[in-house]
């Protein structure tokens, strides 16, 4: 229920102007030191100003750029996809190498009757004017939507006292702040984790790693190089330890199978639903037990591979997965996250064929011979050891991170509409009446 002491108003009785950029030409690269940028829709997009999203101006563009981003004020997309179109971010500090596009506006605050611009950065981030922006957009289907400046000047804003809406900035600020931390513990706890594979196992791929323009991030193309053995491991193929599992299914039309599949980017197996034997399209199906480590001959260049956990034990696949065993002498999960590394990624890519990325099919047979440096097996269960307590500190950071977010997102909900109110304000309502 929205306070009686809050004003019902127009966001255009808080706006002064729209200050919109203008369309320049640039080169999507860094910026040197002598560089003027413009801003992509990017640089807003998720709620935090991006301020490296930005192309290089051409030195013959430079004289047409006309607003660079001022501190305490906002910069919003007015076109964008239907999911990003409204985007805005707080923007905190001068940027006066930056300037804006012909896609973004900048909110100047009403002299008169001036809000808290962090306040409002926060209100217009908030999911419900989100999903207000969002249908605001005009525009084909697919296609880029806009919105316009009486459009959005025309949005109901309930608004509370200039010293409340500080106050809720301020508790903002500090669930960002405590999110921004919580990041940072996780790209550090993922650095180690790298850093255990690098040394243990051999080179993995860099973090946020990018497409070479032909690939995508995911894919690791290209020659496979494999470092010397350590000393006392075995320079050797996989196909001494593994061999191909064959369990065929006999479908039933009126039994029920669980149906799995692998998830891109060593994301585990999971699964795809129930079907009767008689929905079941591909009849040519495989039984997989807990601890196969499963492979999607169609994705495995994106790192579709991964241990079938005890829940889909007796689950089914088809023939477009391979199912491999081991001999017992090479620990499975020592090979999930030996397929982290570069070298293992590249050997699936060159063990595949096919034109298009999305179409290539791996041939188990040939990435068999690959060869591979494998620790004796006791070793094998130690790097196991470490990697598993660094990935469940990952999985812990991720999920506290998760949490925050959630949190962050109700109580934002909860003090932008009034349903929750600051202990805070009780004095300073006392002050202010």
């Amino acid at each position: 229920m929205i306070p009686d002491h809050w004003k019902k108003t127009r966001l255009g009785n808080l706006i002064a102007s729209l200050d919109a950029g203008v369309s320049v030409n640039g080169e999507d690269r860094a910026l040197s030191d002598s560089d003027l940028g413009v801003l992509k829709v990017s640089a807003v997009s998720n709620g935090v100003f991006q301020s490296q999203a930005c192309k290089a101006i051409l030195k013959e563009e430079i004289t047409k750029a006309k607003i660079s981003p001022k501190a305490d004020r906002i910069i919003i997309s007015r076109s964008n996809t239907e999911a990003l179109v409204g985007a805005s971010a707080y923007i905190s500090s001068d940027h006066s190498r930056l300037f804006l596009s012909d896609k973004l506006w900048q909110l100047e605050p009403n002299p008169q009757n001036p809000p808290h611009m962090q306040w409002l950065a926060y209100w217009l981030s908030s999911s419900e004017v989100r999903k207000r922006l969002s249908k605001l957009g005009t525009g084909t289907s697919g296609s880029m939507k806009n919105i316009s400046k009486e459009e959005l000047l025309s949005l109901q804003i309930f608004l509370p006292p200039l010293h409340e809406q500080k106050a809720i900035a301020q508790a903002m600020q500090a669930w960002d702040k405590a999110l921004v931390l919580t990041k940072a513990l996780s790209i550090n706890c993922r650095m180690q984790w790298l850093a255990i594979i690098n040394r243990h196992l051999m080179p993995a791929p860099k973090m946020e790693a990018v497409g070479n323009g032909t690939y995508p991030s995911s894919v690791q193309p290209g020659v496979p190089k494999l470092p010397p053995a350590p000393v006392g491991w075995r320079r050797t193929t996989l196909g001494e330890y593994l061999h191909e599992v064959r369990r065929p299914v006999d479908l039933l039309p009126e039994t029920k199978y669980r149906l799995v599949t692998v998830r891109r980017s060593r994301g585990g197996v999971d699964t795809r639903g129930t079907l009767l034997g008689a929905e079941v399209k591909t009849p040519t199906q495989f039984f997989v037990k807990s601890g196969d480590f499963l492979i999607s001959k169609r994705q495995i260049v994106h790192g579709a591979c991964g241990i079938v956990p005890p829940e889909l034990d007796g689950a089914v696949v088809s023939n477009e997965y391979a199912v491999l065993g081991t001999d017992g002498r090479l620990d499975l999960r020592f090979l999930r996250y030996l397929s982290e590394t570069t070298y293992f990624q590249q050997t699936c890519f060159h063990s595949s064929i096919g034109i298009h990325v999305e179409k290539m099919l791996f041939r188990t047979e040939h990435w068999l011979t690959w060869p591979f440096n494998i620790p004796p097996l006791d070793e094998q269960r130690r790097i196991v050891a470490l990697l598993d307590v660094a990935s469940a500190q990952i999985h812990s950071v991720n999920r506290q991170l998760e949490l925050l977010k959630e949190e962050k997102r109700v109580l934002m909900n909860d003090l932008l509409t009034g349903k929750r109110r600051l202990h805070l304000l009780a004095n300073e309502e006392a002050v202010n009446t």
